[in-house]
């Protein structure tokens, strides 16, 4: 962890202090502000021996995922050829990430409480219980107490994971880290290929100074790779800083605004597109797409990394005069009956039977007695 505003260096204390315990740990903070590396200090200077294992939650397809945390048993369910030990079985002795813990399953959020309450699970697919030493980080960037008190997050098991909880700072709050860490990653492009070995001017660094970095340390290297990657020379200059950043424009119009007109112009895009397009790393990218698709502004078609995404056909629901006339008839008497429907409307009565039984399955209307003797009303 590069930076040495008091900001972060309270989180890394407080890390430090929890690290030797066998406390679970909630890791807080807006995408991108490294998450995964206080894990893995956590895990470093817990002394524990085994592997440090990191997944994501958001990633992995929700039909599998218990079978990824678990493992499973040789014939458990279609496709399963072999056993698999799970990661749980690979942490042992060592530390589980849980990255975006806030996208689990509310069935799998079940079986990983019981996992810490009990220290045993059950592979799947199979009989015998199994007991493991995994010390739990999770991180989110949701509100996990928001998730909760919407039915969409177990309160017991936030509070299994919050043992501990550690916020970190987006990077506006870091003041001079923003210079540190550009200084660092720029030292890293001298073994990226085709890159090579840049130096960072005192004006570029200016530069960075005076912008917000909503997409914090994620977004910082990617500015700087644009940077050194469209820059003239080895230096990196505030001119080449200043072109790589998101245009004002497009960083005052919100995000899920900004992507939505990008598909309504191409037509349908992957993630991979709107990561090229406006300039934000992939999992930011995922999560607009993905509210889009909640709101029901996008349709997405395919799978994992095929996946595509288009705005929704809009369907017209064509008005039917029959139907609007027996709905009528049945509000303005309260009720109606098959010969009502067949002296008022003038309909058949094969007619009137199929039209009554349909609204009656729409909902619309809701039948009283039997066969001849039916009564309508309005639902």
């Amino acid at each position: 962890m590069v930076g040495r505003s008091p900001a972060l260096r309270r989180v890394l204390e407080r890390a430090a202090r929890v690290a030797p315990t066998p406390a679970s740990v909630l890791i807080s903070g807006e995408t991108g502000t490294g998450k995964e590396l206080l894990a893995r200090f956590v895990h470093v200077a817990s002394d524990r021996k085994g592997e440090f294992v990191a997944v994501n939650c958001a990633t992995l397809p929700k039909d599998l995922m218990e079978s990824e945390l678990f493992g499973h048993e040789k014939g458990a369910f279609t496709g399963a050829g072999d056993r698999r030990a799970g990661l749980i079985a690979q942490a042992d002795g060592g530390t589980l990430f849980l990255d975006e813990v806030g996208e689990m399953p509310l069935a799998l959020q079940v079986r990983l409480l019981r996992f810490l309450q009990e220290r045993t699970y059950r592979p799947v697919g199979s009989t015998r219980e199994r007991r493991a030493d995994v010390r739990i980080v999770a991180a989110t960037w949701r509100d996990l107490r928001g998730l909760v008190a919407g039915g969409q997050f177990r309160e017991d098991l936030y509070f299994r994971l919050a043992g501990y909880d550690l916020v970190l700072p987006p990077l506006r709050e870091r003041g001079d880290d923003v210079v540190l860490l550009a200084r660092a990653i720029v030292v890293g492009f001298a073994q990226v290929a085709g890159v090579g070995r840049r130096e960072l001017g005192e004006a570029a660094c200016a530069a960075l100074r005076a912008h917000d970095w909503p997409g914090n340390v994620r977004e910082l290297q990617g500015v700087l790779f644009r940077a050194a990657i469209d820059g003239d020379g080895k230096r990196i200059t505030a001119g080449d800083v200043r072109a790589a950043l998101p245009r004002k424009a497009d960083v005052a119009q919100p995000l899920d605004e900004r992507v939505l007109a990008l598909v309504e112009g191409a037509g349908s895009v992957s993630t991979g597109d709107v990561v090229r397009a406006l300039r934000v790393d992939r999992v930011t990218a995922w999560r607009a797409l993905d509210r889009l698709v909640e709101r029901g502004k996008l349709a997405a078609e395919g799978e994992n990394r095929m996946r595509r995404y288009r705005v929704p056909e809009v369907v017209v629901e064509e008005r039917d005069p029959e139907r609007e006339a027996v709905l009528a008839l049945a509000r303005e008497h309260g009720r109606v009956t098959k010969r009502m429907v067949m002296e008022r409307l003038g309909m058949a009565d094969r007619t009137a039977s199929r039209l009554l039984t349909k609204l009656v399955q729409s909902k619309s209307l809701q039948r009283h007695g039997e066969a001849r003797n039916s009564d309508y009303v309005p639902a």
